[in-house]
């Protein structure tokens, strides 16, 4: 079979040029339609319920996909100029169906004691048009926590503007095509960073496809050259080379017409394929110029018997390669299992063509080599092989110190996924994440998701509230926001009591200031039975995502996910009621501690005394308490 198939490629040589020389026009017209796409989620199981209720949530509050674009003002942020710039840059967002929310100095939530009650408005209704009214904004700004490191930087001179993409969208084409313009063009005078998983996705692709366009030529070259320096030929050097480019084509050619899409790893094919193709043509090649050496002539029978000879160990060594690459298919990554296929089928063009092209061709061409030449140039493999040969225990010795400690560091290999590093030092998505991270606590989302009958209620929000003072003595977390702060918040600047009301009745009261804002739409649904608490992570490496993970994690096995009792204080004992408030106490004072680890309170005398009077105050509303919620 193997001898009927060589005789066939060299008889129809002109046959089996022509259709791969079409095959490889019809190639051309894929490129165009090559995409990348660098989106984590997508590449997830669809299976995984994890992931499938993160989408869901991710569908209802348009939470997740955040980008911070942070302008750099010298002057500083408070200038009548710039926050005009700010505030036409938010409302031009607004308006656009991709974007869910923005968030800037201009449109962030205000709430202020009135002389009639309490307001809640746009922090920026009108931007002053004075150095006093200027001066001021800016003392209130900076002297209130929520706004400090959140939509302004400590210094005041870096405004920061939260971008929410709707999940329907796709955020990152909605970021390159229309956030990312239009931040340049209304910020064409002053530095614009951008952070937030949309952008450094957007940013992995541009670099992606530079370094692809970029690194091709050059491993090409080098193969020109390794080539050159191996056969002292043109042919040497064009036949394993056209093999590897052939392939590259076809393989990105069918990639384009079935709409697949390149990820950060499939960048690596092209020199893959060019490292490992170009094996199949060069021991083809090999074995015709040896055997030309070897016989006194070397025609169509000598050719197609060289051919019958060498297909079958670089089919096996091809065979086994596929065998190999089609493994990844198991793995739960989409884009592990996608870079394996693609490598596959990248290796199968290239045994294909190699078998069939380089004997095609070859039987157009003189194979005789110079023999002193050909030996010449062999002479330093043979030194090589001698010394391993004298010296082969120590050689032997050596190999296995190699491998001992091989074995060793493997012990030291750490797991870590984090596009920032892989940007240059001075390139914008790197400076862009350093910026969010020093001044803004990060720009990318960790969401808690509260599913019950009703989270507005005040034993739901007490929970949520506990959740958050915990969030609060996490170190890299920003200051954790949900309803419960809106309603914290009202009540501190109407009834001078910064908590949670005791009663349903209070909170409706509270609700109708709030009621209608595009913020709470994020935070809660309608139905009140789903709501998140948002904050943001300052550093996105893998171990430091790890450590959060596991620690709120035992906080919620160990404090959250339990079940909780409405006690009655007027049907228990004065001892029962003694032990609940107790429990309260202990309740109380682990949030308390949680905001003294938060703003660094270490003195014990301190500590005692607001817990006592944290207690105090509790105790003194056994008289008046029908029930208490724990």
């Amino acid at each position: 079979m193997i001898d009927r198939f060589s005789k066939f490629v060299i008889k129809n040589r002109i046959f089996v040029i022509a259709i791969i020389f079409i095959i490889s026009i019809i190639s051309l017209g894929g490129l165009k339609n090559i995409k990348f796409n660098n989106k984590l989620t997508d590449w997830l199981s669809k299976k995984d319920k994890r992931l499938t209720l993160f989408i869901d949530i991710s569908n209802k509050f348009s939470i997740n996909n955040l980008v911070l674009v942070m302008v750099n003002n010298e002057e500083g942020v408070f200038n009548s100029k710039f926050l005009k710039k700010i505030k036409r840059f938010t409302e031009k967002l607004k308006e656009d169906k991709r974007i869910f929310l923005v968030t800037s100095i201009t449109n962030t939530s205000d709430i202020r004691k009135i002389q009639d009650g309490i307001e809640v408005k746009d922090l920026i209704d009108e931007i002053p048009d004075n150095r006093e009214k200027l001066l001021n904004l800016k003392n209130y700004v900076l002297n209130k926590e929520l706004y400090k490191n959140n939509i302004i930087s400590n210094n005041g001179k870096i405004a920061a503007i939260s971008v929410f993409f709707r999940e329907k969208y796709n955020p990152v084409e909605s970021f390159r095509d229309f956030v990312l313009p239009l931040s340049i063009k209304i910020f064409s005078k002053n530095k614009v960073y951008f952070s937030g998983s949309p952008s450094d996705t957007y940013f992995v692709d541009l670099y992606t496809q530079k370094d692809l366009v970029k690194l091709t030529p050059i491993i090409i070259i080098l193969i020109f050259i390794i080539l050159y320096f191996s056969f002292r030929s043109l042919k040497g050097v064009a036949f394993p080379s056209i093999v590897v480019i052939l392939s590259v084509l076809w393989l990105f050619g069918f990639l384009g017409y079935l709409g697949l899409s390149l990820t950060l790893i499939s960048t690596s094919i092209p020199i893959l394929l060019i490292a490992l193709g170009s094996a199949y043509g060069i021991h083809i090649l090999n074995k015709y110029l040896n055997d030309s050496m070897r016989l006194s002539s070397f025609g169509s029978k000598e050719l197609i018997k060289s051919t019958s000879e060498i297909i079958v160990p670089v089919l096996l060594a091809g065979i086994t390669t596929l065998v190999g690459f089609f493994s990844f298919f198991s793995a739960k990554l989409s884009m592990i299992a996608d870079y394996g296929i693609y490598s596959a089928f990248g290796i199968l063009f290239a045994l294909f063509i190699a078998i069939t092209l380089i004997p095609a061709l070859s039987s157009f061409s003189n194979h005789k080599m110079d023999r002193k030449k050909h030996e010449g140039h062999k002479n330093w493999l043979i030194q090589i092989a001698k010394f391993n040969i004298k010296y082969k225990k120590s050689v032997l010795i050596f190999v296995i110190l190699l491998f001992i400690i091989s074995i060793i560091g493997l012990d030291h290999v750490k797991r870590e996924v984090n596009f920032t590093e892989y940007y240059p030092e001075d390139s914008t998505p790197r400076m862009g994440v350093e910026i969010s991270k020093k001044n803004f606590n990060g720009a990318f989302p960790i969401m808690f998701y509260i599913q019950s009958y009703n989270n507005k209620s005040p034993e739901v929000l007490r929970i949520m509230r506990r959740l958050e003072n915990y969030l609060l003595s996490e170190e890299g977390l920003s200051i954790p926001y949900s309803i419960g702060n809106f309603i914290q918040d009202l009540n501190f600047n109407l009834n001078d009591s910064y908590s949670i009301p005791e009663n349903s009745a209070s909170i409706n009261n509270l609700w109708f200031f709030i009621d209608g804002r595009d913020e709470i739409k994020q935070l809660i649904t309608d139905d009140f039975k789903e709501g998140v608490i948002f904050s943001k992570l300052s550093d996105n490496t893998t171990r430091f995502n790890l450590n959060v993970y596991n620690s709120i994690n035992k906080f919620l096995n160990r404090d959250i996910n339990r079940d909780y009792f409405i006690y009655k204080l007027d049907k228990l004992s004065i001892k029962n009621i003694v032990d609940i408030r107790i429990k309260e106490a202990e309740y109380l004072e682990f949030e308390m501690k949680s905001l003294f680890k938060r703003y660094k309170i270490r003195d014990n005398k301190i500590i005692k005394s607001l817990i006592l009077n944290a207690i105090q105050r509790e105790e003194f509303k056994i008289k008046d308490t029908k029930k208490i919620i724990i």
